[in-house]
């Protein structure tokens, strides 16, 4: 019996010992997690802007669309629209994504995110 007790005592403390590295590890692989989403989200909005932009639409439209399409927040999107040849547009969306994990996100403003989309003008 008294095997069994001294046993239970060590488990809790290797438990103790381990479990804020078992925390840390969850955390960083859900932030991982939200930075990947991010980057999923942020070329889907460069198309959807560039595509907005290759039908005739103007910066103001490119914008609405581009950000209502992502989903993300507007307040940490940066979009940028320029024209490289006479028939293309090029729109880049830079986001940044805030880090969520404590302590690490105090020293930290967050992970820039960015995808570009070129795109052919269509019409006349």
């Amino acid at each position: 019996m008294r095997g069994n007790r001294s046993q239970e005592g060590q488990s809790t403390v290797e438990l103790a010992l381990l479990l804020p590295f078992i925390v840390a590890l969850s955390l960083t692989l859900v932030q991982l997690a939200l930075v990947v989403r991010a980057q999923i989200l942020v070329v889907h909005t460069a198309r959807e802007g560039a595509r907005v932009a290759a039908v005739g639409g103007a910066g103001p439209q490119v914008r609405q669309s581009a950000t209502m399409a992502s989903g993300l927040d507007p307040t940490r999107m940066r979009l940028e629209i320029n024209h490289p040849g006479p028939s293309l547009v090029r729109v880049r969306v830079v986001y940044r994504v805030p880090i969520r994990i404590p302590l690490i996100g105090a020293f930290s403003d967050g992970v820039d995110v960015s995808s570009s989309a070129i795109m052919m003008m269509e019409g006349p």
